[in-house]
């Protein structure tokens, strides 16, 4: 049980089968012995846990699968005859999940093959997650767009997600076969008829196709998503909100050669980190100051008594100097008490970092991001325009508006905030869909309204 008891009646902490059948079905219930932990550790069975399993990757693909269906459905998407590029010929976004959906069929094979069952469904959770989190999410405007017949961009981002789906039911049907078969019913079946499979579970297993795999790629992406995760976590850690435009991100990579490659992405770096100017450098230290230790874990059996001695020579060594040789080469050289002089690797030592005055930094295994956290008035502005956009749309989600409806808005309150959306008063308009917006006015009866609070200061909304 989840307390690591053998389940039983007699001690009253059995859970039946059928509870957790009735409440988050079959799949649910397979997925999560196959991806709770590998085979020779003790599954802590639970309905609690079979919910988070399920969380993870079940709950993930259905709110992709329920995207993808309604904006399809909205724009008149269809395999067959909407225009699509090959996927060479996509964008860098498009050919990075094509080759993450096939590095990930290889991956798969071999461990099915070699029945590594857990390491395998740990495969499909990471796909699941590079699916949702970053290609949907970063892809949303694309969706979102007008239809239009001559915007080749916007059809090769449905052609995309209808390319990673398809294969991606006949890559989990091993594993949640009725959720795999509704997947390959809807999106293939009902698109092909006839000329469909009768079932997800008669067609071939989706072999990786090479040519569509570029793991260059993969590994400047990768490390895109490590930045911006990095980015994120140091907002969190200094209560700086999402939301809130900062002035710029500083950004040290632990690997110096891989600032020329990853300039390409600078503009999704800054987005994402919702600032204004993104910079790789390798020269910050008027920005951050670094300390740097040994990772105990990685050498105490390698060094065991000797421990102290590296522990008090890498503290002696400049932070600085450090940090630049483990970006340039990958390896620290340190001379211990005794004479013996030790190389250290970027896996070995543990490199921290803290911003100067004005400044939140943190660093990973990816390197180090300082966020500029000096506010101007300006972005002070932005960020609170961008909290008016986000409570509006959530009145459009309580109000269960369709995805196209156009709005009327009213505004009233607090002189600034009002200020500040008339400043950004078009990009409120654009990302809520409002055909009209009004500041400062008396709003007509009827319509939702509510009343915010943003910034402790007072702002009443109305949308019909």
């Amino acid at each position: 049980d989840k307390t690591g008891k053998k389940e039983s009646k007699s001690k009253g902490n059995f859970t039946p089968p059928d509870e957790i059948l009735d409440t988050y079905g079959a799949d649910a219930m397979r997925w999560y012995f196959y991806a709770a932990g590998p085979p020779y550790n003790n599954t802590r069975y639970s309905p609690e846990a079979v919910k988070q399993a399920a969380t993870e990757f079940l709950v993930k693909l259905q709110n992709v699968y329920s995207f993808f269906v309604i904006y399809a459905n909205i724009d008149g998407f269809d395999p067959r005859t909407s225009p699509a590029a090959a996927p060479a010929d996509r964008s860098i976004i498009d050919r990075w999940i094509l080759s993450e959906l096939n590095l990930t069929s290889r991956d798969v094979t071999g461990w099915m093959d070699e029945y590594k069952i857990y390491e395998s469904a740990q495969r499909i959770v990471t796909l699941t997650d590079a699916v949702s989190n970053w290609y949907v999410r970063r892809c949303r405007d694309r969706f979102w767009r007008p239809a239009d017949p001559l915007d080749q961009d916007k059809w090769d981002a449905y052609a995309t997600l209808y390319e990673v789906l398809t294969a991606m039911s006949r890559l989990i049907a091993p594993y949640v076969p009725f959720f795999a078969e509704e997947l390959h019913q809807n999106l293939v079946g009902s698109v092909l008829g006839d000329d469909a499979p009768a079932s997800v579970h008669l067609t071939d297993w989706p072999d990786a196709d090479e040519a569509l795999i570029d793991e260059q790629l993969s590994e400047e992406m990768g490390a895109v998503r490590d930045i911006v995760s990095l980015g994120l976590s140091t907002r969190a850690m200094h209560k700086l909100k999402v939301r809130q435009p900062l002035g710029a991100a500083d950004v040290v990579l632990g690997k110096a050669q891989l600032s020329e490659r990853l300039e390409p992405y600078l503009s999704l770096i800054q987005e994402e980190l919702n600032v204004k100017e993104v910079r790789f450098t390798q020269d910050a230290a008027d920005l951050v100051s670094f300390q740097v230790k040994p990772d105990y874990r990685e050498l105490g059996s390698i060094f065991g008594k000797r421990m102290p001695l590296l522990a008090k020579a890498l503290g002696a060594a400049d932070p600085h100097e450090v940090r630049s040789a483990l970006a340039d080469s990958g390896a620290f050289s340190v001379t211990l008490a005794d004479g013996e002089t030790v190389s250290l690797t970027t896996d070995q030592v543990q490199v921290r970092a803290e911003g100067a005055e004005g400044y939140a930094a943190s660093g990973g295994s990816v390197g180090t991001v300082i966020l500029d956290a000096r506010l101007t008035d300006d972005l002070v502005a932005e960020g609170r325009a961008r909290e008016v956009t986000s409570r509006i749309q959530r009145m459009r989600k309580d109000e269960n508006l369709e995805y196209t409806a156009r709005i009327v808005v009213h505004l009233n309150g607090d002189s600034e905030l009002l200020a500040a959306c008339e400043a950004h008063g078009d990009t409120i308009s654009r990302e809520v869909l409002a055909a009209e917006l009004h500041l400062g006015e008396a709003a007509p009866e009827g319509g939702m309204r509510s009343d915010a609070t943003i910034d402790k200061r007072p702002l009443q909304i109305r949308i019909a």
